[in-house]
């Protein structure tokens, strides 16, 4: 748990924005009614670590995408982060988050 992540939510006219310094990258998306979706407005840096077999592996850059909701008063935003890299032996590899946050 994070508490007091800072993070700057925009919607206008069918679109949404957000930003926080605590994100790898920033997304940019669309609404609809309280749904939205959005996707990282840049690439998830790619790298590698060693595996416990001596070996490593090598993630190439990845993709972020964003889904979630609004509660009925705007006060709660529920979202699913999904991490998507594609690993240079051909594998996809997605790491998935589920999180909230808190209008203040």
């Amino acid at each position: 748990m994070f508490d007091d992540l800072p993070m700057t939510v925009t919607r206008s006219g069918g679109t949404i924005a957000l930003e926080g310094a605590f994100f790898q990258v920033n997304y940019a998306g669309t609404t609809s009614g309280s749904d939205f979706s959005a996707r990282g407005t840049q690439p998830l840096e790619g790298g590698g670590r060693p595996c416990q077999d001596g070996t490593s592996f090598q993630q190439l850059p990845g993709v972020s995408n964003l889904s979630g909701r609004f509660s009925s008063a705007d006060q709660l935003l529920t979202a699913t982060e999904a991490n998507s890299y594609r690993l240079t032996s051909g594998e996809l590899v997605i790491y998935t988050w589920q999180w909230q946050a808190t209008r203040k």
